[in-house]
C-alpha cells in the first residue's frame, strides 16, 4: 500500500543519515524509539541503494547476530527491499509535493488541518456550528443529495469502495480493487517477506515486532496474497493491542471483511478503530464504514448512530464543502446524507424519523436529513411519502427558516402527483401558517421572502373566491355552512394580511354580506362598521353604517339574556357613531333614545346623561314617552354618579311626568328616598352629623311609603348615639320600636337602648333592656353576659331583690360549665351578704364547696379559689365560738373545751391548704397564728383560783406564763411562715397582716418601719 512506501523511504533516509559515526549499536538503533527525530523531506539519490548495501554488509559480518542491532538492521533492510520491489520513488516525490502544497494552503488560510487540530486537543465539537455550515445550506437548498441520477446499487458500490488509509490532508487513496488483486511474483517483495518472517522467528522478543508484522502484512498485500495479509493482521491486533499500528491494522481488517461481505466481522474491526476516538487518523473512515456494515446487516438504526456522529464531526469542522479544495469532504457528507436517507426509508415513515431524533438528540442540520429523505421518495415517485416527510419536518419545526420552502415544495409535489384536493388542502394549510400576521414572521424578516408574500396574497384570494362560490352553489345545509365558514375565514385572512390594498373595502363589504346572509349578525356588524368607517368614503359607506346597527339588533334578538348587556354596548357605540355621522337620517332620534338607555345599562352614565339631555334639548317635538324615558335616564345616571341632589330633583321631575297610578311611580319614589339617604351619608362622611340626622328623618315626609324609611330612622338613632345625645337617641329608638314592630332591627334596637340607658346613667332602665336581651337572644354567650350585666346594674341602684332574682335566673339557666356557674354563686353570696340574708348565704357557701369538690375535670384554679373562699368564710362561726370560749372555774373543764375548739379550728384551717390557693393559704396561716396567740392571751387572762396566798398566786402566775409562752412562740413561728412566702414572690393582705402582727409581737426584730418597707419592696 502506498502509505507504507512513504513511511519506509523516509525511514531509510533516517537510517542512512545515522549509519556513520562511532556510536554503539544501542545508540544507533534502539535509541531511535526513545528520541523525537524531526523528519526532513529527503533528497532521493543513491543513498537508498547505499543504505541497503550497508545493512547487507552488516548482516553478512554477523558481528551482533543475537543482538537488537542485527534485528533492527534486518527489519530496515526488509523495509528497503519492500520499497525497492514496489518502486515508490516517483510516488514519494508526488506525495511530498502534494502534502507541502496542502500545508501551505492551510497556513495561508489561518487554520490547521483537522488531524493537527485533534493532535493539539482542539478537535471540533460534535454539534455543527450553524454559521460554518451556511455554505452547505445555501449551495444545496432543498435538493441536496437528490436527483443525481445515480442508482442505489451504483451509489453503494462507489461509496463503500476501499477507503483511504491516510489522513484527509495527505490525499493518498488506495486504488479500487486493491484487495482483490491476484498474487504476483516480485523478487524484492518476496525477499522482504522472507526477511520479515525470519526476523519474527529468530527474534520473537524484538521490541518492534508489531512494526515488522505491519510491514509483513503490507508485503503480502503488495504481492496480492490477501489471506496471508489478513492472517498477519489478525495476529498483530491480538499480540500488540497497544501498537501504534493497531487502529490502522483493524481498519485494514475491516476493509477486507467488508469486501468479502462478512459484515459482522467488519463491524467488529471498525469498532476497535472507533473506540480510539478522534485520536485515530482512521476514526472518520471507520465510522462511515461501520455504519455501512450495520446497514448491510439490516441494523439501520445502529448504523444511523455512526452516520450522524460523522455528520456531527464534519459539520462542526465547518468545511466549505462546495469549494474545489474540499471535494472529497463534500462527497463524504453527501454520501452520508444519502445513506442516512436510505436507512430511514427502510426503518419506517417520517414519524419514525422524528422519534429517532427525539430519542437520540436533535441536530441543526436535521432539515437536510428530511429534505434528502423526501427527495429520495420523490425520485421513487412516492409522492405521498415525500410530502409527508416535508410535512413532518414542518410539524416539528414550524418556525424554521426552511418551513415555508418545504410547505411550498409539498404543494408542488402534490401538483406533480396530480392530487387536486391535496393541493387545495395544502394551500389552505400554507395560507394559515404563513399569513403575514402569523407567528412565523416574528422570527423571520418578511422583506427577505417576497416570493412567499406574493404567493400568500394570491393564495388567499383564490381560497376566498373558491369557497364563496362554493357556498353560493351548495343547497344542503352542512356543506353550505362549511363552505361559508371557509370563505369567511379566507376573506378575513386576506384583509388582515393586506389591509391597505385598494380592493380592501370591496372584500370587506363582501365579507359582511356573507356573514349577514348566514345570520352571523355579530360578525356582520363588525365588518359593516369597518366597511363604513375604516376606509375613505365609498358608495357603500352609509349603507354599511346603518346595516351595522341593524345587524347588532338582530344579534340581540337571537342571543340569550345573559349576553344582552355586551351586545348593548356594541349596539350603542355603533348607534352613536351612526347618529353622529348621519345626523339627518329619519331614524336618528329613535336611535339616540335607544342609545341613551343602552349606555345606562352599560354603566356609562356620563355618556348616557349626555345622550338623554341631547334628546330633551334638541328634540322638543319628541313623543312624551321618549321625554319621560330620557328624564329617567338622567335621574338614574345622576344617582349612579353620586350626584344625589341632582338625582333628587330629577326623580321629582319624573314623578310629575308619570301618571299617579303608574307602576313606575313606586320605584321612582324609592329612588327619591334613596337619593336623600345618600345625601345623609355624605353629610355623615364629612362629619356633619346633625345634617345627616336631619336628612335621615326627612325621608318620612318626602317618601313615607319608601322601604328605606325604616333603615333611615335606625341610622338616625345610631348617629345620635355617636354624638352621645343619649336622650334624643333613646327617644328615636323608642319611636322606632313602636312604629316598626315587625322590623328585623328590633333586637338591635334593644341592644342600643341598653347601651344608651347605661351611658345616660339610667341604670334601672338599662338593666331592664339587658334582661330583655337575655330573653330574646339566641346566642347563649350573649344571654349570659346580659344577665350578669343586668344583675350588676340592679346592684348599682341598690335594688338587691332584682339583682338576686337575675343572678338566680342565671344559675338556673346556665348550670354548666362549672366555673361560670360558681362565679355566679359567688356574686350571689355577696348580694346575700349585702342584703343581710345570712342563712341563704351560708347555704350557698356550702353549695359552692360541694360543687367544686365534685367538679372532676371541670375543676379549675378559679373554682378552687371560689371554693377555698367559701370554705374560709364557713369557718368564721367556729372561730367566733373559739374566741367566745373563756377559761374559768372549773379551770380544767373549761381548758379542755377551749383546746378541743382550738384543735377543731386548726384542722379546718389546715384543710384549706388542700385547695392550693396561695391567698387562702396565707389567710389560714394568719388565722392559725392568731388562734395560738389568742389561746396564749386567754391563758394569761384566765380566772385565778380563789383562796390562794400571795406566794401561791405568784407561783400560779409563773406557771401560767410558762404554759402561755410556747403558744405565743408558736404564733410567731406561724406568722413567720407567711413571711417566707415573700421569697417566692407572693404578697397579699394576709402576709401584710402577719408582718404587722410580728411587729407587735417581736418589735426588736420586726417592729422597724423600714423593715416592712423592705418586705414590700422585695415583692414589688
Amino acid at each position: 500500500m502506498k502509505r507504507y512506501r512513504v513511511l519506509i523511504v523516509c525511514l531509510a533516509m533516517i537510517v542512512a543519515g545515522c549509519s556513520g559515526g562511532n556510536a554503539n549499536s544501542k545508540d544507533r538503533i534502539g535509541g531511535l524509539n526513545r528520541k523525537k527525530v524531526k523528519v526532513e523531506e529527503p533528497t532521493l539519490d543513491d543513498s537508498f541503494e547505499q543504505a541497503m548495501d550497508s545493512y547487507r554488509k552488516f548482516l553478512e559480518e554477523g558481528k551482533d547476530e543475537q543482538g537488537q542491532a542485527t534485528a533492527e538492521a534486518m527489519r530496515r533492510l526488509a523495509d528497503l527491499q519492500l520499497e525497492a520491489g514496489s518502486g515508490s520513488y516517483d510516488f514519494v516525490k508526488q506525495a511530498q509535493q502534494k502534502k507541502a502544497a496542502q500545508q501551505a494552503a492551510a497556513k495561508a488560510a489561518g487554520k490547521q488541518p483537522v488531524v493537527a487540530q485533534r493532535a493539539a486537543g482542539n478537535a471540533p465539537a460534535s454539534e455543527m456550528d450553524p454559521a460554518k455550515f451556511d455554505i452547505m445550506q445555501q449551495s444545496t437548498g432543498v435538493d441536496l443529495g437528490a436527483g443525481s441520477g445515480e442508482s442505489q446499487q451504483s451509489f453503494e458500490k462507489r461509496s463503500t469502495q476501499i477507503s483511504e488509509l491516510t489522513p484527509a490532508s495527505a490525499g493518498v487513496v488506495l486504488p479500487p480493487g486493491a484487495d482483490q488483486q491476484e498474487a504476483v511474483v516480485n523478487p524484492s517483495t518476496d525477499e522482504a517477506i522472507k526477511l520479515y518472517k525470519k526476523l519474527l522467528e529468530k527474534y520473537p522478543l524484538y521490541e518492534r515486532n508489531d512494526q515488522v508484522m505491519y510491514q509483513l502484512a503490507r508485503a503480502y498485500e503488495e504481492g496480492g496474497r490477501q489471506e496471508e495479509a489478513k492472517s498477519v493482521l489478525d495476529d498483530l491486533v491480538k499480540q500488540y493491542p497497544q501498537s501504534m499500528h493497531y487502529d490502522e491494522a483493524q481498519f485494514r481488517r475491516g476493509e477486507i471483511f467488508f469486501v468479502r461481505k462478512q459484515y459482522i466481522d467488519s463491524e467488529e474491526a471498525y469498532t476497535h478503530v472507533v473506540k480510539k476516538g478522534v485520536s485515530s487518523e482512521f476514526y472518520d473512515q471507520a465510522l462511515f464504514k461501520r455504519g455501512w456494515s450495520l446497514f448491510k446487516q439490516g441494523e439501520y438504526e445502529k448504523g444511523l448512530q455512526d452516520f450522524l456522529v460523522l455528520l456531527d464531526i464534519k459539520t462542526a469542522a465547518g468545511y466549505h464543502i462546495r469549494t474545489e479544495a474540499n471535494k472529497t469532504e463534500y462527497q463524504r457528507v453527501e454520501d452520508t446524507l444519502r445513506v442516512v436517507s436510505l436507512s430511514f426509508s427502510y426503518l419506517g415513515d417520517s414519524g419514525y424519523l422524528k422519534s429517532f431524533f427525539d430519542r437520540n438528540g436533535h441536530r441543526n442540520y436535521e432539515y437536510l436529513i428530511y429534505s434528502n429523505l423526501a427527495e429520495h421518495y420523490l425520485e421513487k415517485r412516492r409522492y405521498q411519502d415525500a410530502a409527508t416527510t416535508y410535512k413532518a419536518f414542518v410539524a416539528s419545526y414550524p418556525l424554521h427558516e426552511k418551513a415555508s420552502d418545504y410547505d411550498m415544495r409539498t404543494i408542488e409535489i402534490f401538483r406533480k402527483g396530480q392530487f387536486p384536493q391535496l393541493v387545495i388542502d395544502s394551500k389552505r394549510d400554507f395560507a394559515e401558517k404563513y399569513a403575514l400576521n402569523s407567528q412565523y414572521w416574528t422570527y423571520h424578516d418578511i422583506n427577505g421572502f417576497p416570493d412567499i408574500v406574493n404567493f400568500i396574497k394570491t393564495n388567499l384570494q383564490d381560497l376566498a373566491k373558491h369557497y364563496h362560490a362554493q357556498s353560493q352553489r351548495e343547497r344542503k345545509p352542512e356543506p353550505q355552512q362549511a363552505a361559508y365558514r371557509e370563505a369567511a375565514r379566507w376573506y378575513r385572512a386576506l384583509l388582515s394580511s393586506f389591509p391597505d390594498d385598494v380592493t380592501a373595502p370591496e372584500y370587506n363589504f363582501l365579507l359582511a354580506e356573507l356573514l349577514y346572509e348566514n345570520k352571523a349578525y355579530q360578525e356582520a356588524a363588525v365588518e359593516y362598521e369597518r366597511t363604513a368607517y375604516a376606509y375613505p368614503v365609498h358608495p357603500k359607506s352609509a349603507e354599511s353604517g346603518y346595516a351595522a346597527v341593524l345587524a347588532y339588533r338582530e344579534y340581540r334578538e337571537q342571543s340569550p339574556e345573559h349576553m344582552k348587556a355586551g351586545i348593548y354596548k356594541e349596539m350603542i357605540r355603533s348607534s352613536l357613531q351612526f347618529a353622529d355621522t348621519y345626523s339627518e337620517h329619519p331614524k336618528a332620534a329613535a336611535v339616540l333614545v335607544s342609545a341613551a338607555e343602552s349606555l345606562y345599562e352599560l354603566k356609562e352614565y356620563e355618556r348616557a346623561t349626555a345622550a338623554a339631555q341631547n334628546l330633551i334639548q334638541r328634540h322638543k317635538k319628541a313623543e312624551p314617552e321618549l321625554v319621560t324615558a330620557a328624564w329617567v335616564v338622567v335621574a338614574h345616571s345622576a344617582f349612579e354618579l353620586k350626584r344625589y341632589a341632582d338625582a333628587e330633583q330629577s326623580y321629582k321631575q319624573v314623578l310629575t311626568l308619570l301618571p299617579p297610578r303608574d307602576e313606575r311611580a313606586q320605584a321612582a319614589s324609592d329612588k327619591l328616598a334613596a337619593s336623600i339617604y345618600k345625601q345623609a351619608e355624605e353629610h355623615q362622611q364629612r362629619g356633619e352629623m346633625d345634617a345627616a340626622v336631619e336628612d335621615y328623618l326627612r325621608i318620612a315626609q318626602a317618601a313615607p311609603q319608601s322601604v328605606i324609611r325604616e333603615t333611615a330612622e335606625y341610622d338616625a338613632a345610631t348617629t345620635l348615639i355617636k354624638l352621645e345625645k343619649w336622650d334624643q337617641s333613646a327617644a328615636v329608638l323608642q319611636a322606632f320600636r313602636a312604629q316598626h314592630p315587625r322590623s328585623e332591627l328590633q333586637f338591635d334596637v334593644t341592644q342600643k337602648l341598653a347601651f344608651v340607658y347605661q351611658q345616660g346613667a339610667k341604670f334601672a332602665e338599662a338593666a331592664q333592656e339587658f334582661e330583655r336581651i337575655a330573653l330574646q337572644s339566641s346566642d347563649e354567650e350573649m344571654s349570659r353576659e346580659a344577665l350578669i350585666e343586668a344583675a350588676k346594674l340592679y346592684a348599682t341602684t341598690g335594688d338587691y331583690p332584682s339583682a338576686i332574682k337575675v343572678q338566680k335566673e342565671y344559675i338556673r339557666r346556665f348550670p354548666q360549665p362549672v366555673e361560670p356557674a360558681l362565679e355566679a354563686r359567688h356574686q350571689l353570696v355577696m348580694l346575700y351578704q349585702k342584703s343581710g340574708q345570712s342563712p341563704a348565704r351560708t347555704a350557698l357557701l356550702k353549695e359552692i364547696v360541694d360543687i367544686d369538690a365534685h367538679a372532676g375535670k371541670q375543676r379549675t384554679d378559679r373554682t378552687r379559689y371560689l371554693a377555698a373562699f367559701a370554705a374560709f368564710d364557713l369557718i368564721d362561726p367556729s372561730l367566733q365560738d373559739f374566741n367566745d370560749a373563756r377559761l374559768g372555774e372549773p379551770f380544767q373543764k373549761t381548758l379542755k373545751v377551749k383546746k378541743e375548739k382550738m384543735a377543731h379550728l386548726l384542722k379546718m384551717y389546715g384543710d384549706l391548704a388542700d385547695y392550693e390557693v396561695g391567698e387562702m393559704t396565707a389567710a389560714a396561716t394568719y388565722r392559725i397564728a392568731g388562734i395560738y396567740y389568742e389561746f396564749s392571751r386567754d391563758l394569761m387572762a384566765s380566772e385565778r383560783p380563789r383562796n390562794l396566798s400571795p406566794e401561791e398566786l405568784e407561783q400560779y402566775e409563773l406557771i401560767l406564763e410558762e404554759q402561755a409562752y410556747p403558744f405565743e412562740e408558736k404564733a410567731i413561728e406561724v406568722h413567720e411562715k407567711n413571711i417566707e412566702l415573700l421569697s417566692a414572690g407572693v404578697f397579699n393582705e394576709w402576709i401584710d397582716k402577719s408582718i404587722r402582727q410580728l411587729g407587735e409581737l417581736v418589735p426588736a426584730r420586726y417592729g422597724k418601719q423600714e423593715q416592712g418597707e423592705q418586705f414590700v419592696s422585695s415583692i414589688n
